[in-house]
């Protein structure tokens, strides 16, 4: 398996949340992602939006955006290498990276924004345990400030949910898998 670099491991973290995400959504009453036979969504009958860019008209609305801000990928020099290695004996090279996902609602009202921020916030804390699994942890989560903005004649109600974790990734791990991880999120509501 060859080695990724930090930002496709980043990456798949993000993909992992975006796609567990458009999972469970497609079983919510209120709120339903549906997608076509290909795989892109259905514009004409979706009720909610899971991406990883912002969108910018109103009948995109509700949605939930996930990206990633940048990251730190840490390296110790050794023996003119620059990854870390487990011992002399294993072919086992890394590195220890820190960063965020962010996941933002958006909505045109506070209802459906505080509704979806709680069904978004415990889907996280339990997808995160997830994570553990392979060896992405997580440092913190924060429920940051919500916003508003008046746009095209239309309030947009912003609510963004921070979560830190750190992963010492390494080019025994597939970090493709996580895309994949059989997670069973059950709605509360």
């Amino acid at each position: 398996m060859s080695m990724l670099n930090s930002s496709q491991v980043i990456t798949r973290i993000r993909d992992a949340f975006i796609l567990h995400l458009r999972d469970i959504f497609k079983k919510h009453p209120q709120y339903t992602y549906i997608e076509k036979e290909d795989g892109m969504v259905d514009y004409d009958r979706t009720k909610i939006i899971i991406f990883d860019i912002t969108p910018l008209q109103p009948f995109l609305v509700p949605a939930i955006i996930v990206s990633t801000v940048p990251s730190n990928e840490i390296r110790f020099v050794q023996n003119g290498d620059f990854f870390f290695r487990e011992n002399e004996t294993t072919d086992v090279i890394g590195s220890l990276i820190t960063g965020d996902v962010n996941i933002e609602i958006l909505t045109l009202s506070t209802p459906d924004r505080d509704n979806l921020m709680d069904i978004v916030y415990d889907f996280s804390k339990q997808f995160t345990q997830e994570l553990e699994k392979y060896g992405i942890a997580i440092i913190s989560t924060s429920l940051e400030a919500t916003s508003q903005t008046y746009v095209n004649d239309r309030w947009f109600y912003r609510s963004p949910l921070r979560i830190r974790f750190f992963t010492e990734y390494n080019n025994k791990v597939n970090y493709d898998l996580i895309t994949k991880i059989n997670f069973n999120y059950q709605l509360g509501g």
